[in-house]
């Protein structure tokens, strides 16, 4: 992820502009990815510091203006010329203020350099989140969800070894390749790489697979995760080099930083 996405991600969910999906993937990755956390604690600050300063220059700004208005001016026998520019005080602060919030944004920016991704596992961990359900219908009023209802139910609710126990189960009766890929995405999750680089290679084998594209992207994310940044990289530039393609931006975010 770009510096630039960072930040905006890390604003975004200080202002609380994220879906409820969002910032729970957000709240997992603060949990799960130590760098990713220590990163945004440095932002948040980074970003109090500035706050901090604005405040503090601001109040001497205004309060140094009071006290000229109050000082009493001084009699002469001819008319006081009133001044029209700015006084040396008042230029003073208004150069502290400015110099402090550059200080601050620098912070932030040196700090967003220093917490980038260190190695390709960072990468799949910044960049994963589960691909949401797309298969079956889940209706909180269905009295008996079926087998495949029940199943896509817990993965949407991120417990994933629940999940996968129950993808397993359905896959002996029923060997649908689309319960196989989230079965997949469910074992990458849950760090199991290698179970999930099987499933996702021999989905990447069949011919007319709708969701091929998927498929791609999540196991670029196995390759990476496993730190093959050979495989990684041909696996995303098979991304790039389409038109059109799910996750295309972001696997050339990755493939400009690898």
């Amino acid at each position: 992820m770009s510096i630039e996405k960072e930040i905006e991600l890390f604003e975004q969910y200080l202002n609380d502009q994220l879906s409820q999906t969002d910032r729970a993937a957000f709240d997992k990755k603060l949990k799960n990815n130590d760098q990713f956390k220590e990163s945004f604690e440095l932002h948040v600050d980074a970003v109090r510091t500035i706050k901090s300063e604005r405040n503090k220059e601001l109040k001497s700004f205004f309060q140094n203006i009071e006290k000229e208005e109050k000082e009493p001016r001084q009699k002469h026998d001819t008319p006081a010329i009133k001044k029209t520019g700015p006084t040396k005080g008042k230029i003073f602060n208004i150069t502290k203020f400015i110099s402090s919030i550059a200080a601050a944004i620098a912070i932030i920016v040196a700090a967003t350099f220093l917490f980038q991704p260190s190695s390709s596992t960072d990468y799949a961990d910044q960049y994963f989140s589960p691909y949401p359900n797309a298969i079956v219908k889940i209706e909180r009023s269905t009295p008996s969800p079926s087998p495949l209802q029940e199943a896509m139910r817990i993965y949407q609710a991120e417990k994933y070894p629940q999940a996968i126990t129950l993808f397993e189960a359905y896959l002996k009766e029923d060997a649908d390749p689309r319960v196989r890929l989230y079965l997949a995405i469910s074992l990458l999750a849950e760090g199991q790489t290698d179970k999930a680089l099987t499933q996702f290679e021999a989905l990447s084998q069949l011919e007319d697979f709708e969701y091929e594209e998927v498929n791609t992207w999540y196991l670029a994310l196995s390759h990476l995760k496993e730190n093959n940044e050979a495989k990684a990289k041909t696996v995303l530039q098979s991304i790039v080099n389409k038109d059109q393609h799910f996750k295309k931006k972001e696997a050339v975010e990755i493939l400009n930083d690898l």
